[in-house]
């Protein structure tokens, strides 16, 4: 634990716009040591939003981890050893986003640094942001970059030609840049109370490419626009919640003659900005295209010669990603302009906003407009786009929508960048076009790219990475712009990108300048594998081979998407989603042991009650968004910790958050005993009827029981009865509510909901019947039929459709003691993932996804419940009182002829090791000091059996009429051998 720090710094910024969307902002302070140098050195740091540390050139750290203003967190590093004598530099990115994400929440652009020294002579003195340090808007990035994904922040474009990596440097004249603005001390808002960093640094292990698919050369689509739409139509949203847009957007294209193009719309999916286009007043008409390496769509266009109005009408859907991206296939090059603006003010595009978003007459007028003459009526609501607001460059967009030249690449030792050594790629420039190289890095990662390239200056290197390819095609990323620009600087230098991407495949096309004489050369290509610095104290290993690669996929995937927090897929979101945290906290129980991220993020999920009243479904986001559904996961998720833990602490902080939670719901209880309440009601994904305004949804009611039986045992273990008499007689009643309003008798089920209006949904699922088994609210004859629907669907029920719920059905199903029927799910749904060529677990299932694809997400941690089960079941080992001062081991063969492996506890791992040879049963078992175990033996095991005890002459088993049991006192090693009779 660090001490606190005795803040002397200052928050710090650049003059000028307290907020700037996209900012990439150098910032440096060069100060002397004396002739002894520095015995030791620390530096606390932090920065809005984020940032990278140097040491006299030498990378030191990025940070802060993602958090709320309020609790803003600061990372602290041990420098002494990077500090020298005489003139030393501390130099700093600061990538400030301007807008929210999915991670982050807008506050506003800021640095607070302070390395604390002692000398060689025992002085001591401190090197603090003040206004005495220089920064400047980086010029090297390109601030008008389109946005990675709505979740995300920008798409990194970086030419080295204005700027290199010399200002890390001591040495460097930064006279030309700004001084910086005092903000205010380290407690100034928005970073009221700066607290230090509560997770370890994440990894950064190399990871390097393991073959060379495919090289072409290939000629792109080179026209591409776009702008962005939230400056001009929304200037006052600062948050990512999804939003009508209410205008429209145009620009003017000139064509010096008539001819037929081609209109393509990068990414139809995820940014519905072009789902109403019009040209010069007529509407244009999109075919679909299913290649998933061109574009989306398109639409044939008709230029007449000289003006034609394109125009956009955005106001008729919710947006989640605020731009507008199109590519044209035109056989000249066009020029662009606004509306009433010259073709030499270098303005391309206008918006005519806001306008109300009801009056539907004045939008088909827009719309209707034939010229720009047509629009002069609307020029009150004309907004000119700044440059900064314009899509100057689509990398995305380059890299999907080529075509391969005949023209055969000429390269050699291609596959010389796959790893590190001393040779080089030696790409040459092509007559025809672009250079073009796929490459595999053989499973899933995520983290940061790193390349060491030689080229003349205006080498560009594009890098597009993605998931998948699918039964031979190239499946890119839809609905991510998981791309880099790289502009050479000329001469060998390596690039460190600063933006972390989550992929397996990365295509690079390398683009010569028409005057490029010489090759380039691409010395290494790699990936800084960036996640939870886990410990593998879990292991697995059994008789069927597929079950233990299962394992370890589960384990994998959980890995990947644990960054500074869970997160949901390291490519897509990288979002923090409360109730997916939930079963991957599982996981990482039996795989890692990593408590410690488990606890940061129910209590980050925490403070989210502050702005809410209940735990949001993503934090910290700029989406403020409800799924109760995932705020009532998080209370079963702490219940879980503070049963496998003990930490009481921790234990006392949550209760307080527990109890408003529960206090505000209990609000919306109606006088039918059952919850009602204006959400998303998302379960799983598939056709179930649960609307946001449903009166009544089931399974959200059962989970709302099933949390307050949990939030009465938290409450028990602090003495706190009151409360937890309140919490179980809510529980009883609720239950009651289902029971009463919400089974239907001529189904011999529960109904998915009761709609809006008061009407019994005609929907039944296994999803909501299962729910209401597990969460033990079914009456008890009833409880027996929908047992029967957990694994087997009635005809005409909604079935399961994500590996994310079949999580819960295995819960119920090992209720049922049914570990059977769970292996040989796991085979055929994660099998058929393997089969495939998976090295991760999917986010969903084949059917689910547009297009054939086999799933959008091919790392979703939300699906790795086979880790859980194979651990806990078939291994056998639970935590049975907190702390773990005891366990029980309770191997469920399942048909498995042997199993072994770890668990880790708080108290260290359980060791289990157990076989099955014909008519007998053996088992060893290891315990950790301070953890005593309950064992019990697989039922098939007989009363006749001869059941030995080796080691503990004192332990005597029983069979109480059902299993075998005995008891193994803590730290002990034991073997059981049963022998059958």
């Amino acid at each position: 634990m660090n001490k606190p720090v005795n803040w002397k710094a200052r928050w710090i910024w650049i003059p000028g716009d307290p907020s700037p969307r996209n900012a990439w902002v150098a910032m440096r302070k060069t100060f002397p040591l004396p002739a002894g140098g520095a015995a030791a050195a620390r530096m606390h740091i932090t920065a809005d939003s984020r940032y990278v540390l140097w040491i006299n050139g030498t990378r030191v750290g990025r940070g802060p981890v993602r958090g709320w203003a309020w609790h803003w967190r600061y990372d602290t590093y041990d420098v002494g050893h990077l500090l020298r004598p005489g003139a030393n530099v501390v130099a700093v990115m600061v990538l400030h986003y301007g807008v929210s994400t999915f991670q982050y929440v807008r506050g506003r652009g800021g640095l607070l640094a302070q390395m604390d020294i002692t000398t060689t002579t025992g002085s001591r003195f401190t090197v603090a942001t003040d206004r005495t340090w220089r920064g400047t808007m980086h010029p090297g990035y390109d601030r008008s970059s389109v946005r990675i994904s709505c979740q995300q922040g920008f798409a990194e474009l970086a030419d080295a030609r204005a700027l290199g990596d010399e200002w890390m440097f001591p040495g460097y004249r930064d006279t030309g840049w700004q001084r910086l603005t005092e903000i205010g001390p380290a407690g100034a808002k928005p970073w009221t109370r700066p607290a230090s960093r509560d997770i370890p640094p994440l990894t950064e292990e190399p990871v390097y490419p393991v073959r060379l698919l495919r090289t072409r050369v290939v000629k792109p689509v080179h026209h591409h626009f776009g702008f962005h739409l939230k400056p001009t139509l929304l200037p006052d949203d600062d948050t990512q919640n999804p939003r009508t847009i209410p205008g429209c957007g145009a620009t003017v294209l000139v064509a010096p003659r008539a001819a037929r193009a081609v209109l393509y719309d990068t990414d139809p999916a995820f940014s519905p900005a072009n789902k109403h286009v019009y040209l010069n007043g007529k509407p244009l008409a999109w075919t679909g295209v299913t290649a998933f390496d061109t574009c989306g769509r398109c639409a044939e266009v008709h230029l007449a010669k000289g003006d034609n109005l394109l125009v956009w009408d955005f106001h008729t859907t919710d947006y989640f990603n605020f731009y507008l991206r199109f590519s044209l296939d035109i056989p000249f090059e066009p020029v662009l302009r606004a509306p009433f603006h010259t073709r030499t003010s270098g303005v391309r595009f206008a918006t005519f906003g806001p306008i109300e978003l009801k009056d539907a007459a004045l939008y088909d007028r827009i719309t209707a407009a034939r010229s720009e003459e047509d629009m002069a009526p609307f020029t009150s609501y004309l907004r000119a786009l700044a440059p900064v607001d314009a899509i100057a460059t689509d990398v995305f967009a380059l890299t999907t929508q080529v075509q391969p030249a005949s023209e055969r690449p000429r390269l050699e030792d291609p596959e010389s960048f796959l790893s590190a050594n001393d040779a080089a790629t030696i790409v040459y420039p092509a007559k025809t076009g672009d250079v073009e190289l796929l490459v595999d890095f053989g499973r899933e990662i995520v983290g940061f790219l790193e390349f060491d390239l030689e080229a003349e200056p205006g080498v560009t290197l594009d890098l597009n990475c993605f998931e998948s390819i699918q039964d031979g095609v190239v499946d890119f990323t839809w609905g991510i712009n998981n791309v880099l620009r790289y502009v050479s600087r000329g001469g060998r230098r390596t690039y460190h990108s600063l933006v972390r991407r989550g992929f397996r495949y990365a295509l690079l096309v390398l683009r010569f300048p028409a005057v490029a004489r010489q090759p380039a050369r691409l010395h290494t290509l790699r990936c800084l594998l960036n996640t939870y610095p886990y410990i593998r104290r879990g292991s697995f290993n059994c008789s069927d081979a597929l079950l233990n690669r299962v394992w370890e996929m589960g384990a994998y995937t959980t890995r990947l998407c644990s960054e500074d927090t869970y997160v949901d897929c390291p490519g897509y979101e990288q979002a923090f989603w409360v109730g997916d945290a939930r079963n991957e906290s599982l996981v990482n129980h039996v795989a890692f042991g990593g408590y410690e991220l488990t606890r940061r993020c129910l209590l980050l999920a925490a403070e989210s009650i502050r702005r809410r009243k209940v735990v949001e479904s993503q934090v910290p986001s700029g989406w403020e968004n409800i799924l109760l559904t995932w705020s009532l996961l998080w209370v079963l998720a702490c219940d879980e910790y503070v049963a496998a833990t003990g930490d009481l602490p921790f234990l006392k902080l949550i209760s307080v958050w527990v109890k408003k939670q529960n206090e505000h719901l209990e609000r919306f209880v109606t006088s039918d005993d059952l919850l009602s309440i204006h959400a998303w009601h998302l379960l799983d994904w598939a056709g179930l009827d649960t609307p946001d305004d449903a009166r009544y949804v089931t399974h959200l009611n059962a989970w709302f029981a099933e949390s307050l039986r949990r939030s009465a045992r938290m409450a028990r273990r602090l003495g706190g009865e009151t409360d937890a008499q309140r919490w179980e007689a809510l529980a009883t009643r609720v239950t009651a509510g289902i029971n009463a309003h919400l089974w239907d008798d001529g189904r011999k089920a529960y109904r998915d909901c009761i709609r809006a209006d008061g009407t019994p949904s005609p929907v039944f699922s296994q999803q909501t019947n299962t729910m209401v088994y597990l969460c033990d609210c079914a009456t008890p004859e009833r409880k027996d039929i929908i047992a029967g629907y957990i694994a087997d669907a009635p005809c005409g029920f909604i079935e399961t459709g994500s590996p994310f719920m079949l999580f819960f059905s295995f819960e119920a199903l090992a209720r049922l003691g049914r570990h059977e029927d769970i292996l040989a799910m796991i085979r055929r749904t994660w099998g058929m993932m393997l089969e495939r060529g998976a090295t991760t677990c999917w986010e969903t299932l084949p059917g689910f996804e547009p297009n054939n694809r086999w799933t959008r997400s091919h790392c979703h941690a939300w699906s790795s419940a086979p880790t859980y089960f194979l651990s806990t079941y078939q291994l056998g080992v639970t935590i049975a009182e907190p702390g773990a001062r005891s366990v029980r081991i309770a191997p469920q063969p399942a048909g498995l002829s042997w199993a072994h492996g770890s668990v880790p506890t708080p108290r260290g791992p359980v060791n289990v090791d157990w076989r099955r040879p014909l008519g007998a049963f053996s088992i060893r078992i290891s315990l950790p000091e301070g953890c005593a175990a309950s064992v019990a033996l697989p039922s098939d095991v007989p009363p006749s059996a001869m059941v030995s005890v080796a080691e503990l002459p004192g332990v005597h088993p029983k069979h109480d009429g059902a299993l075998w049991r005995l008891e193994v006192p803590a730290g002990a090693s034991v073997s059981i051998s049963a022998v059958y009779v």
